[in-house]
């Protein structure tokens, strides 16, 4: 197995269908929460609508790199 098609695999494992990190899925996980608990703020901590952003955004990079999508300055 190529080495990007384990970290797909796993990915898709921690993300999608399976429950490797803490016996929990990220995807089981956003589909249960409201609007409304998604973007409600304790103290200083960030929303999980904040969190689920960032995640999303940090991947979106991660998809570039793995598809050999090259950025210029």
């Amino acid at each position: 197995m190529k080495r990007s098609e384990f970290i797909a695999n796993r990915l898709r494992e921690v993300l999608l269908n399976g429950y490797w990190i803490a016996n929990t899925n990220y995807k089981d996980q956003l589909l249960s929460l409201t609007w409304e608990q998604a973007i409600y703020k304790i103290a200083d901590l960030n929303t999980i609508g904040a969190l689920t952003y960032h995640i999303n955004y940090y991947l979106s990079g991660i998809l570039n790199v793995f598809k050999g999508v090259v950025f210029s300055k």
